[in-house]
Order: structure tokens, then C-alpha cells, then sequence
């Protein structure tokens, strides 16, 4: 209350919980996996979903095969190797070709193997190399953009339209706020926050992306 007006703290507090809650939800999206405990085991993320790991739900745009399990993404095994143009290329071809669109689908990746392929190029000899250095130039292999997530793992890249990957809540998101209790009083808080939100996230076409697993870690 030295700083700023009485009124305008639970403004401030607020946008902190709002920016955490995108943080996570984004976190949590990329990473989930119910085989996991904790926060992560909370639903299945982008990844699991694109292994075919949700096979008790009904998948948008992906029957269940005649084994009575559910399709999985094509995939591409990059063994080891690092980022590079020709795992890219493997990747396009790995796509059914009437899924292909540069124009709208994008390589995910962590900024970290998106700064490693970077400096894979920077010692090219026909002026690319330098642009990339300076930052002047923006690096599309065969037409499709490269998009640095955060939270996402290092080992592991994902072609496939951003709208392609479905997340959507159910309800408004609610904030209770409780000014007046025994801990407010005895730990001199402002308030206590509440933040509840009912969401889930889905793949809308498996077939629609590429999943490339083992990718060398930078």
C-alpha cells in the first residue's frame, strides 16, 4: 500500500495469476502425461496425444483402428541425430502429401534445439551464414517456419498447423477471493486467491503432423 493505491492490488495480484495460469496451461499442455504423478499426470499433453496415448477418449478425426486402438501421429525416429536440414526433409516426406502446406504448418521446437540448428548454418559460405548471425534473416527450410515453444523437450520436434492442436474451455474461469480468515490475519496477507478453470486440449487430425522423437539434444 506504500507503492500503489489499495484499490489497484488485487489488480496486480490478479495478472499475476492470470499470467501463471497461461504459463502452466501452456506447461502442461506440451508436457502432460498421465503416466506421471503430480502436475504433469494431470491430463495428456500435444506429445502424448500425437503417440496415441489417450485411447480412452474419443479422438476428433481419428477412428479407432480394427484393433480397437487408437491411431497415432506419423512419426519420424531421428536415433540420436542432431537438428538438421535433412531431418527436416525427412519429416515433410514422412507427411502424407496432401497434408502439406508450408504456408501453414510449422516445426515446434525448443528454443534451445532452435538456436542449435541456427548455429548449425552460421558457417555456411553464401551469405547466409552472416545474416543469421546478425539476426537479419529468418530461417524456413523448405518453406516451412521454424517455431521456438517454450517448455517444450529438447529432444523432440512436432510439423504440424498450430490450429491443428485444439484447446478449449468448458466454463468461465472462476477467481474466488477471501479477504477475511484466520490465515489472512495471522500471516498479514492482502488476500487468499483462488484460481479454478475446467479445460481440455485435443489433437483435431492425427494424420495431419509429424512427431520426431530422439532427436540429439544440443
Amino acid at each position: 500500500e506504500d507503492i500503489v493505491g489499495g484499490e489497484e492490488v488485487a489488480d496486480i495480484i490478479l495478472s499475476h495469476f492470470e499470467q501463471q495460469f497461461a504459463v502452466d496451461v501452456q506447461n502442461l499442455l506440451i508436457n502432460g502425461d498421465t503416466d506421471e504423478t503430480g502436475f504433469f499426470g494431470i491430463l495428456d499433453g500435444y506429445l502424448e496425444l500425437a503417440r496415441g496415448a489417450d485411447t480412452d477418449s474419443d479422438r476428433i478425426g481419428s477412428p479407432a483402428t480394427a484393433d480397437g486402438e487408437v491411431d497415432t501421429m506419423p512419426e519420424l525416429n531421428q536415433a540420436g541425430d542432431p537438428v538438421d536440414t535433412q531431418m527436416f526433409n525427412d519429416a515433410i516426406q514422412t507427411l502424407e502429401e496432401r497434408y502439406r502446406d508450408p504456408t501453414s504448418q510449422v516445426f515446434m521446437m525448443s528454443e534451445t534445439l532452435h538456436q542449435e540448428y541456427l548455429n548449425t548454418l552460421e558457417d555456411r559460405e553464401d551469405g547466409l551464414g552472416p545474416q543469421i548471425l546478425q539476426g537479419d534473416e529468418t530461417v524456413s527450410p523448405f518453406g516451412y517456419d521454424l517455431q521456438p515453444v517454450p517448455d517444450f523437450p529438447d529432444d523432440t520436434v512436432l510439423l504440424t498447423d498450430p490450429d491443428n492442436l485444439v484447446w478449449g474451455l468448458h466454463r468461465d474461469v472462476e477467481v474466488d477471493v477471501i479477504d477475511e480468515s484466520d490465515e489472512v490475519l495471522e500471516r498479514d496477507l492482502f488476500a487468499r486467491y483462488a484460481l479454478r478453470a475446467r479445460w481440455d486440449a485435443q489433437i483435431e487430425d492425427l494424420q495431419a503432423g509429424v512427431l520426431i522423437e530422439n532427436v540429439a539434444e544440443p
